[in-house]
Formats: C-alpha cells, structure tokens, sequence
C-alpha cells in the first residue's frame, strides 16, 4: 500500500464524516470551511517559535478555541493524549469573519533533548455567537482539526525494527517499532500471500501513519481461512525513507485450522 500523508483539508473532511455518522445518517450536513498552515510545526533551539495561520474561507463569520495536548500513541496507532502546558500559544480564541485570517504564535516551554517530544495543538469551531436559520432538518457539524508538533531532538535518527510475521486466528500479525529518536512514516507498507510458485494470491492493505520515537505499532491484518489455506508463504515488506525491510514466514497447512 502507497499512501501520502493527508492534507489537512482531508482531515477536516475525516473529522466531518465522524460526526456526521455519530449524529444521524438521515440529515443533511452544513460544515463551515477553515484552512489551518502549516499541517505540521517543527521546533528547536534554532527554531523556537512557529506561526500557526488560521483562515476562514467560508461565507459566514466562524470562532475558534485552541488547545495543546501532549501526544502519544498505544500500539494501534490511535491517539492518546494528555492537557499540557509545555505548549505556549497566543491568542487561545478566534473570532474571523469571511476571508480573514489570524495567525497563532507557538512556542515551547521545554527544551531539546535526546529524543523528539511530540504534541498536537487542536484548533476547533465553537458554535455561532448568534443563532442562525438554517433549512430545516439540517445537522450543523462543528470541525476540529489536530496539527502535529514535534520539538525535535539534539540528534534525529529513525530506526524501525520490523517483526516476524505471525499467524493468530483470522488474521497475520506484525510489529513495527521506533528505536530511533524521531517520529517515523512508512511510505509503504506491503503485506503479501504467496503461493507454491511465489505468485501473489492475496495482497491486503496495512495502515501507514505516525510511529513515534520509542513507539510500537502491531498489525493485525485480516486473513481468511480459505486464503491461508492456499498461502505458502507471507512476506511482509517496509520502507521508510531509506530503510527497506522485510520479513517471512512459511505457512504449514495445519496452521491455518481445520
């Protein structure tokens, strides 16, 4: 699987469709329109400061609250995060009205140090001063969108450390983790079934996001009986920036159940 890192419009879409899905399949949707720049910030002792622009594109006037959270992430991948204050930005609300744009100073009250320290500042839309008409049954979707900050580390250094790949029930599992000391992507994730003359009999895809530094992430990929069946070999393979791994394992027919 290729994919490229999403662009921050497309995150706002994302954050839109699981709202919209929490709330009601069956209502038209309204989302107000916001551009936030840059989708990443990078600080240091060189670059201690960062200009956060905050844009409403839309047609009506919008407000915005920010907040920081240091940012971690459990080995699915899924966001944890905790308040924090290490993060300093100004202002913390936003009032903007048609075209207009802000821009939010940031910055951090820690320093360097041997490994990245990584954060999320949110900015998020607050409901309309005053209320406003809209066509009946229409469902107001409020966005919110989390832009990555990472105080990089006195020397940066990714290294992933790939596992063998291993059969569970219903499924083939890996782990990938971040012994270096900085975030890493991988560009490529590729999770294949081979057969008897190492053609591809299957060929599903594997999520490629953020594995921070220290971090571990498993995967566990869908794999039904009948196609283990037919595998006699998986290879997984990963690249990341100039690292390229791989890994195998033979598949016996009693490993795949009755």
């Amino acid at each position: 699987m290729r994919r490229g890192r999403p662009s921050t419009r497309c995150r706002t879409l994302v954050t839109i469709a699981l709202m919209v899905l929490a709330a009601t399949a069956a209502s038209p949707v309204a989302a107000a329109d916001f551009t936030v720049n840059p989708i990443q910030i990078f600080l240091s002792t060189r670059n201690p400061s960062a200009i956060l622009t905050v844009q409403n594109t839309s047609t009506e006037p919008l407000r915005f609250q920010l907040n920081a959270f240091a940012w971690a992430q459990d080995e699915a991948g899924q966001m944890v995060l905790t308040p924090t204050t290490e993060i300093i930005f100004f202002p913390r609300l936003l009032s903007l009205v048609p075209g207009e744009q802000r821009i939010v100073r940031v910055g951090a009250s820690v320093p360097q140090g041997p490994v990245e320290r990584t954060y999320r500042i949110f900015v998020e839309e607050l409901p309309p001063a005053f209320t406003q008409s809209a066509p009946a049954g229409q469902v107001r979707v409020l966005a919110r969108m989390g832009i990555p900050i990472f105080i990089e580390p006195r020397t940066g250094r990714v290294e992933l450390r790939l596992t063998r790949p291993t059969l569970a029930p219903g499924q083939v599992v890996f782990e990938l983790r971040n012994t270096g000391t900085k975030h890493a992507i991988p560009q490529e994730i590729r999770v294949r079934g081979l057969g008897s003359a190492g053609e591809a009999l299957w060929a599903p895809d594997a999520d490629s996001w953020y594995i921070l530094a220290g971090d571990r992430r498993v995967y566990e990929v869908p794999l039904s009986r009948e196609d283990c069946a037919r595998t006699k070999t998986i290879a997984v393979e990963v690249k990341a920036g100039e690292q390229v791994l791989a890994e195998r394992l033979d598949v016996a027919a009693a490993a795949c159940g009755p």
